[in-house]
Formats: structure tokens, sequence, C-alpha cells
């Protein structure tokens, strides 16, 4: 799992933002489903998946005991202007490692701030984050040519495969904008069955 982490994080890094305004909420958990009025998505765990624990995902963000916040509550303001440019994880669920370690599969759901000097649209960002990507060795990120839909709004995506330092992995992530916000949801995969299963798992709200 903590490769599958390493690699949520390489996303993340060029999500980045910063800037913006509102009260985003985080979903809920009841042990089996993860769902969210806010993003407007559910996520049924598959049988074989754990999901990290509030704890444990704040941990890995190393945010400190005054910023975690609590599955099902609002994300103050105070929260986004603490992280920076970094994003908020509203629930991280994976399935259980194997062997060879390209084979992981796991979800991210995380919100970040829009800042006022980044792209006005989704696919504007996307294509920024791909050039960016175009610099760092052992990384490619491939923008889709058409929104897709997932639970109850379309998405834009794109496919990000990374190799080398980073580890060995297949990301695919959608990313949407509200508000002052962006939502991204991003699925580890290693073949395309295994994202059409993941992807299987979503329902609208």
């Amino acid at each position: 799992m903590k490769r599958l982490f390493a690699i949520l994080l390489a996303a993340t890094m060029l999500l980045a933002a910063c800037g913006g305004t509102g009260t985003p909420t985080r979903g809920a958990w009841d042990g089996n489903t993860y769902s969210s009025r806010y993003i407007g998505l559910r996520f049924e765990l598959p049988a074989d998946w754990t999901v990290m624990t509030t704890l444990e995902m704040m941990d890995a963000f190393m945010f400190p005991e005054s910023l975690h916040v609590m599955p099902g509550q609002p994300i103050p303001q105070r929260v986004f202007n603490s992280i920076g440019d970094a994003v908020f994880p509203d629930v991280i669920a994976y399935q259980e490692e194997h062997l060879p370690p390209f084979e992981d599969n796991g979800i991210m759901i995380a919100i970040g701030q829009r800042g006022e000097d980044r792209p006005s649209t989704e696919m504007e960002l996307l294509q920024e984050m791909a050039a960016e990507a175009a610099g760092i060795e052992g990384m490619e990120i491939v923008v889709g040519a058409s929104p897709v839909r997932i639970g109850n709004h379309d998405w834009h995506y794109a496919d990000q495969i990374i190799t080398g330092d980073w580890g060995a992995g297949n990301q695919r992530m959608y990313l949407r904008f509200q508000g002052d916000f962006m939502i991204n949801v991003t699925i580890i995969y290693h073949d395309y069955d295994s994202l059409n299963n993941t992807l299987s798992h979503f329902r609208a709200y």
C-alpha cells in the first residue's frame, strides 16, 4: 500500500492549487459504502478492498491533529488555508496488494482549492498537467477527448502512466470544478478490466 500511496502523491503534486472560498463537506462511510452529497456519488467497496481510516489518511498526508476532519463534517476554510498547495483526501481505498506490484488497484477522492492563476476549465488544467508531466522522467499524462458520466456529474479525465522512481502503475484521473473548488477522483489500475471493474462500483448519490 505504501507504493500505491506514493503513486497517488505523484498525482496530487500536479493537481495542487490555492485560493477560493466555500465549505465543502466530507463524505460519509458506513463500513461498506462511501457516499458524498457534496461530490454527487457513492462508491461501494469491493469485497477484497480496504478503506483507510481518517487517522491513517491524515497521518499519511502528514496533517497535524488540528487539521483532522471526520467523515460527514464540513471542511473549514482554515484547513485549506493551512494545507496551502495540497489537496484534502476524502477517501482512500485499495485492494490488498498483489505480486507483481503493478497489480495494485485503488481509489482516492480528494478536494482542492482552485487558484486564480490556474486554468479556468477542467480540460485546460489537465492539459497543463500533461505539459508539466512531460518534463518529469518516468511520467506521462494523456488527456481524454471528452467528459464521461460518473455519479451525478460529467467529469473530464486523463490517464497517467508512471514508471521509474515513482514505481510502476497506471492512473485514471477524473476532474471536476465545483464553485471555488476542484474534485479529483483518481483510480489506480493494472489493466482496463480492473479499471472498468472499479468504475462499476461508483453510483449516483
